[in-house]
């Protein structure tokens, strides 16, 4: 059974105008979490919510996330699919992001109790404590 780690962190989308300079040092922040997407039209970054420190003209906050623990090879087959199946029934919006060797799933943050309820019988759900370190806490139910 696959373990989904909750983020304790809020986090923003964003969307820059064209020419508009990254409102973030890349190598100095410390959020925890960091997608910069740029494509012929658009870019986006994904950030925790306290390290935005300049004006973006379009933010939506108020997002939280989960991610899939372990690393999952390139090869894998249909890893996201049934999680996405399960938030879909709970009429649950989702971002998907994926690193090299991880998936990311982002949803609105009043949703994260439907988004655990949709998923606790089929993963472990843990959560980072507060200060995001990865000790984890176990939802009980999965104990």
């Amino acid at each position: 059974m696959r373990t989904l780690v909750f983020s304790s962190k809020e986090f923003s989308i964003c969307k820059l105008q064209k020419g508009q300079e990254l409102p973030i040092d890349l190598n100095t922040c410390h959020s925890s979490f960091i997608s910069f997407s740029k494509t012929e039209e658009e870019t986006s970054l994904i950030i925790e919510s306290e390290f935005l420190t300049q004006d973006v003209s379009d933010i939506d906050s108020g997002w939280n996330m989960f991610y899939i623990k372990g690393t999952i090879a390139f090869s894998s087959v249909g890893v996201l699919s049934p999680i996405l199946d399960k938030l879909t029934q709970g009429e649950v919006s989702i971002l998907a992001v994926s690193t090299f060797d991880t998936d990311y799933v982002f949803f609105k943050k009043n949703l994260q109790e439907i988004v655990i309820n949709q998923l606790k019988n089929d993963y472990l759900i843990a959560f980072e404590n507060e200060k995001g370190q990865k000790d984890l806490a176990f939802l009980q139910s999965n104990l």
